[in-house]
């Protein structure tokens, strides 16, 4: 079998998806591309609002948890959204990576104790 030029293979990959190559290099020995691409049009964040939303936490103002959960909430959808955006240097970024950043902000990361393995 005659190994393939890497860029090939990404540029290859880019066409399949009908993707754009915005960078291709190295970092650490390893081999990277990033690229971009439009979403589905049946993807989740086309569908209409649903009413009324989901709230599977619901709580009215009256409860003394709603306002340190909102904030706890507000904090994690900070940490979610610089992580997604690599602190606001990206615009165009996936929304369901963000949404797996809102859960490692809320709940940690995804190991035995929550918290990083680094």
């Amino acid at each position: 079998m005659d190994p393939k030029n890497p860029l090939e293979v990404v540029q290859e990959i880019a066409r399949t998806v009908d993707g754009k190559i915005e960078e291709v290099g190295l970092f650490d020995d390893h081999g990277f591309a990033i690229m971009s691409f439009d979403l589905p049009v049946d993807h989740w964040l086309y569908q209409n609002n649903p009413e009324p939303p989901p709230a599977p936490l619901l709580m009215g103002t009256d409860s003394p948890l709603r306002e340190p959960l909102a904030k706890a909430i507000r904090e994690a959808g900070k940490y979610a959204i610089r992580a997604t955006t690599n602190s606001g240097k990206i615009d165009d970024y996936d929304p369901d990576a963000f949404l797996r950043n809102l859960v490692v902000g809320i709940l940690g990361y995804w190991t035995p104790d929550g918290r990083s393995s680094l």
